[in-house]
Formats: C-alpha cells, sequence, structure tokens
C-alpha cells in the first residue's frame, strides 16, 4: 500500500516556469476569445434573419389559412335557422375607425419617462418610485378607466 507522504510528493506544483511566453499565451486566450464572440455575434445575426424569413413566410400562409377557413367553415348556401351561425366580418370592412389620441399618447410618455429617470439617481430613485408609482398608476386609471393598468402601473 502507498502511504499518504508518496501520494503528496508525487503532485507537481505548477510554479509558472513551464510558460515560456505570457505574451503568446496571452494573445492565444484573447485571440480565441475574438473568435468565440465573432461567432456569437454572426450567429445571432444568422438567427434573427432565419426568423425574419420564416416569418415572413408564416404570414402570408395566415391570410391563406384565414381564407380557407372563413370559405370552408363561415360561409354556406344552406339554410340554417337564425342566429345559428354570425356572419364574419374582417376588420378592414369596418368603417368606424378611432383616429389616434396624441394627447394620451404623450401623457404615457411622460409618465414612463419621469418613472425611468427616477432610476438615474442611485438610492434615491428606489424610494422616489414609491411616490411616483401611485400617482403614476392613478393618472392611468383616471386616463383609461381601468383597473387592470392600474394594478400594472403600480406593480411596476
Amino acid at each position: 500500500p502507498l502511504d499518504l507522504s508518496s501520494k503528496l510528493l508525487s503532485v507537481e506544483v505548477f510554479d509558472g516556469s513551464s510558460i515560456v511566453d505570457p505574451v503568446v499565451v496571452s494573445n492565444t486566450f484573447w485571440g480565441s476569445l475574438q473568435r468565440q464572440l465573432i461567432s456569437v455575434i454572426l450567429g445571432q445575426v444568422l438567427a434573427a434573419i432565419v426568423f425574419a424569413v420564416v416569418a415572413s413566410f408564416f404570414a402570408s400562409q395566415l391570410s391563406n389559412l384565414r381564407e380557407w377557413i372563413v370559405t370552408k367553415f363561415l360561409t354556406s348556401n344552406d339554410t340554417v335557422s337564425p342566429g345559428a351561425r354570425k356572419e364574419f366580418i374582417r376588420a378592414d370592412d369596418v368603417t368606424y375607425k378611432r383616429a389616434p389620441d396624441f394627447g394620451k399618447l404623450l401623457i404615457c410618455l411622460a409618465i414612463d419617462f419621469v418613472g425611468s429617470a427616477s432610476e438615474l439617481i442611485p438610492i434615491l430613485g428606489e424610494f422616489s418610485d414609491i411616490v411616483s408609482a401611485p400617482i403614476a398608476a392613478t393618472i392611468l386609471q383616471n386616463l383609461f378607466g381601468s383597473k387592470i393598468l392600474f394594478f400594472f402601473e403600480f406593480a411596476e
């Protein structure tokens, strides 16, 4: 059997003397890190391109699928009891279109700006959220009449 002292003496200690040129090791490390970063960036770009191509393909197919569903299930010449089927109304055919309310948009942008600007002050920013969150939530509730918006703004 081997004793513990012989095991401890057989372990080689690294003292750095086996490195011939630390600059070579450093250049190798940074070179490999640079290649890895470039491959990650290229991978992200390629993934975005593939996603855009696939999304555009499926977007065109969704229109075809919608048309097929409308012709297959929603249009029929046979007589059915009144109220059994409802006529399908396309969103493009709706004549009433609400004009965009830029006043509400500016108020919402101002609320977001104030909420984000409070984070610029390192310690005081978190405490200012305690005051600004209920005020912003109340403004949004009065603006849109929604308690769900109040909850989400207050939680944010």
